[in-house]
C-alpha cells in the first residue's frame, strides 16, 4: 500500500513537471504572451506604485486577480515568476482533489494512475491557453467544491462548519477573480438542494449555505475595505460589475459555433450520458446530470472563448464512476505515465519553445524603446488588446484605458484618440497604420502570434497580426 507521502510526492512532481513545461510563466519561457495576463501583470505593478484599478488603470476582471499579480511582482522582481508558483500550488491541490474524487468510486491504488492521466489531460489541453488564466486558478476551487457535492450525494455527508466556511471562501475567491465562473455552482447547488429537501435535512442545508456566506464574507470584506480606503469603491462597482453586467461581450458566433458542435461539448454530452445511465443512487444520478449538465449548458446559451471550456475538466473525476471495478496493474501505471508524458511534452506551448517562437513579439519593441534610456517612457497600446509592451518595457501606462478591450466603450477610444492627438504618448504601438499628420513615425514591425483554435478544437490556428512601433517625431 502505498503512502500517502509517497502518493503526494508523485502528484507534487507531476505538478511542477505539468507547469515548467505547459505555462509559459514558467522559466523556461523568455515570458508569457497571453494578452491578458500582460493585463494583469501590468494592474499589479501599477498598484505597487499606488495606482487603483479600474479607477487609474481599467480592465475588466476582478480586484483579486491585480492583487495576486501585485504580490506576484512584489515578491519576484515584477515578472511572472510568481504566478509559476502559484500556478505550482494550484495544479497540485487540483491533483489532490482530483484523486479524492476518483477514490470515491474507484479502488485506492487503482485511482492513483488514472488521477495522473486527468490531471496531465486537463493541463495539457488548448484550454490552458498560456496558463495565468482565471479558469486555471479556479480549478483546484472547484473541483474542491464539486467533491463536498459529490459526497452529500453519494453517502448524506453534509460538510462540517468549517468545510462550509471554505466552500465559501473559495466561492468569494472566484467571484472575486471573475464573477461568470460562479455560475458553475448553480446545477450542483440545485440539486443539493433538491436531495436536501427529499432526505427532510432541508434545516441543515441552509445552515450550510449561512456559513458559506460567512466564508463569503472574509473575502469580500478586506477587498470593499481597501478600495473604501483609496476612495475608488464606486470604481470598483462600475468597472467591474455594472461594466461586465450590461457592456461585456464574450466571443464571436463564429468561434461558438466550431467549439460547440464539433469539440469537446460532443464528447462531454455522451460522456455524460453514459455516467447517468451506469448504476448509481438516485440522487448522485441527479448530482451528475445537474451539476455537470448545467454547466456545460452554459456554454450553450452563451458565446465562448475556447480557454472558458477548462472548467469543464472538473468534472473528468466522474470518470471514477465508469472505472469502479478497475484495479491497479503494472500496465495501468505505464499507460497512464505514457499518456502523461505524450500530452505534456507535445503540447503546444511546448512546441513553440522547441522551435523558438516563445518570444512576445513585444520584446523586440522593448530593447528600441529602453535603448532610448528614458525612465518610464510614455507608452501607448493603441486600439489592440495585448499591452505586452508595459511588461517588456519596463512601464507604467499613463492613462485609465492603456489598451482596447473585447468590448469598446465609447469613452475608452475617446480617451486613447485624444491621447494620441495630444502627442502626449512617445511611442505607440498599435496594429493600425498612423496617418503622417498625427507626427509619428514607424521604426519597427513585428509579428503578434495569436493563438486560436481549429474547427476540431484539437487543432491549433495562429493568427499573424503585424504590429507597429510608431516613435513620437521630434
Amino acid at each position: 500500500m502505498m503512502t500517502k507521502t509517497t502518493t503526494y510526492s508523485i502528484l507534487g512532481l507531476l505538478a511542477l513537471l505539468l507547469i515548467t513545461v505547459v505555462s509559459t510563466c514558467s522559466p523556461l519561457y523568455p515570458t508569457n504572451p497571453y494578452c491578458d495576463a500582460n493585463i494583469y501583470l501590468t494592474i499589479g505593478r501599477g498598484m505597487l506604485d499606488g495606482l487603483m484599478p479600474y479607477r487609474d488603470l481599467y480592465d475588466q476582471k476582478g480586484p483579486l486577480l491585480y492583487i495576486l499579480h501585485a504580490l506576484s511582482a512584489g515578491l519576484t522582481g515584477g515578472g511572472f515568476l510568481g504566478i509559476y508558483f502559484l500556478e505550482i500550488v494550484c495544479c497540485f491541490v487540483n491533483l489532490v482533489l482530483i484523486l479524492k474524487t476518483l477514490r470515491l468510486w474507484m479502488d485506492e491504488r487503482a485511482a492513483l494512475p488514472v488521477a495522473i492521466a486527468i490531471g496531465a489531460l486537463t493541463y495539457c489541453s488548448i484550454c490552458m491557453c498560456f496558463g495565468d488564466t482565471v479558469e486555471e486558478l479556479s480549478l483546484p476551487i472547484l473541483t474542491g467544491s464539486m467533491y463536498l457535492f459529490y459526497r452529500y450525494a453519494k453517502w448524506g455527508d453534509i460538510p462540517s462548519r468549517t468545510k462550509s466556511i471554505l466552500l465559501g471562501v473559495g466561492i468569494g475567491v472566484i467571484f472575486w477573480m471573475k464573477f461568470t465562473v460562479v455560475a458553475t455552482y448553480a446545477g450542483a447547488g440545485l440539486a443539493t438542494l433538491l436531495i436536501a429537501y427529499r432526505r427532510h435535512q432541508a434545516r441543515d442545508i441552509w445552515a450550510l449555505i449561512g456559513w458559506a456566506v460567512v466564508g463569503f464574507a472574509i473575502v469580500t470584506a478586506p477587498i470593499l475595505l481597501y478600495f473604501a480606503y483609496e476612495h475608488a469603491i464606486v470604481d470598483l462597482l462600475q468597472g467591474y460589475l455594472f461594466f461586465n453586467i450590461f457592456h461585456y461581450n464574450t466571443g464571436s458566433e463564429g468561434m461558438h459555433r466550431e467549439v460547440l458542435w464539433r469539440g469537446y461539448l460532443v464528447i462531454y454530452f455522451v460522456i455524460l450520458a453514459l455516467l447517468a445511465l451506469i448504476p448509481e443512487n438516485k440522487a448522485m444520478r441527479l448530482m451528475i446530470v445537474l451539476s455537470a449538465g448545467a454547466t456545460a449548458l452554459l456554454f450553450v446559451t452563451v458565446f465562448c472563448f475556447y480557454y472558458y471550456y477548462e472548467v469543464l475538466f472538473i468534472f473528468l473525476p466522474l470518470l471514477g464512476i465508469a472505472f469502479k471495478r478497475l484495479k491497479e496493474s503494472t500496465w495501468l501505471w505505464v499507460v497512464s505515465i505514457v499518456f502523461a508524458l505524450v500530452v505534456t511534452f507535445t503540447d503546444y506551448n511546448f512546441r513553440l519553445l522547441l522551435e523558438d517562437r516563445a518570444t512576445c513579439f513585444a520584446a523586440p519593441m522593448a530593447e528600441v524603446i529602453q535603448a532610448e534610456g528614458e525612465d518610464n517612457p510614455a507608452i501607448l497600446t493603441y486600439n489592440m488588446l495585448n499591452s505586452a509592451i508595459f511588461v517588456q518595457a519596463n512601464a507604467h501606462p499613463r492613462i485609465q484605458y492603456f489598451f482596447t478591450p473585447n468590448s469598446v466603450y465609447p469613452e475608452i477610444m475617446k480617451q486613447q484618440n485624444d491621447y494620441l492627438r495630444s502627442g502626449q504618448a512617445q511611442w505607440v504601438v498599435t496594429p493600425d497604420i498612423l496617418p503622417d499628420s498625427l507626427g509619428y513615425e514607424c521604426v519597427m514591425t513585428t509579428i503578434e502570434y495569436d493563438r486560436g483554435v481549429g474547427i476540431d478544437m484539437f487543432m491549433h490556428r495562429e493568427t499573424c497580426v503585424p504590429t507597429h512601433l510608431y516613435k513620437k517625431k521630434l
